[in-house]
C-alpha cells in the first residue's frame, strides 16, 4: 500500500473513479449476457419448406399460417423427405402467445381480451386439453401435400402409428439442438 501514498489526492481520486468505473462496465456486461446471451434464435431448414426455430429453450416446427405448426418446445426431432416427427414438452405460455398472435391477426379491432379469449382456448378446447394433459408429446408430420399432423400422442401411441404409417425404424429423436 506504500505505493498508494505517492498519489496526489487529485490522482487518488481519479484512480478510484476510473476503478469504480470498470467495476460498473465489467456489471454492465454481465447483466448484458446474463439476459441476452440465450436470445439468439436457432434455426434449421426441414424438408418442404418446414423450419424448426428454437431460442431460450423452445423450439417450434413451424411452415406458415396455412399449415400445422407443433408449438412449445420441441425438444427433440427427426426427418427425412416424407415425415418429420418430435417430442414435445407442452408449454401453455408459448401456446397462449400463439393463439393471441393468430387471433390479432384475424381480428380487424385488435380487441384487448384476445389473451383471455386465448386462454380460455387452450382451457376449454379438448385438444388443447390432451396436448397439457401429458408431459411429454410425440408428433408425426406427412409433410408433403397439405402436411397432415398426428398427435400429439404418447410414446406407445407414436410408436403404434410410426408402424401404421411406415416411417422408417432409421428415423430417430435426436436433441433438436444438435441438428
Amino acid at each position: 500500500m506504500k505505493w498508494l501514498l505517492m498519489f496526489s489526492v487529485k490522482q487518488k481520486f481519479f484512480l478510484i473513479l476510473g476503478i469504480i468505473s470498470f467495476l460498473f462496465f465489467v456489471y454492465v456486461l454481465w447483466l448484458a449476457s446474463a439476459f441476452m446471451g440465450g436470445g439468439a434464435d436457432y434455426y434449421v431448414d426441414l424438408p418442404n419448406g418446414y423450419l424448426f426455430r428454437g431460442g431460450d429453450g423452445d423450439g417450434i416446427i413451424t411452415y406458415d399460417t396455412t399449415r400445422k405448426s407443433i408449438y412449445g418446445k420441441v425438444t427433440e426431432i427427426a426427418f427425412n423427405d416424407d415425415f418429420i416427427i418430435a417430442k414435445q414438452v407442452p408449454d401453455s405460455m408459448a401456446h397462449e402467445v400463439e393463439i393471441s398472435t393468430y387471433l390479432q391477426r384475424r381480428n380487424p379491432q385488435k380487441s384487448p381480451d384476445l389473451k383471455a379469449l386465448a386462454d380460455s382456448i387452450l382451457s376449454a378446447d379438448p385438444y388443447y386439453k390432451r396436448i397439457f394433459s401429458a408431459r411429454e408429446n410425440y408428433w408425426i408430420l406427412n409433410h408433403h401435400g397439405k402436411g397432415i399432423l398426428y398427435g400429439p400422442f404418447t410414446k406407445v401411441e407414436f410408436e403404434r402409428k410410426k408402424q401404421e404409417l411406415r416411417v422408417p425404424a432409421s428415423l430417430v429423436l435426436k436433441n433438436a439442438w444438435d441438428l
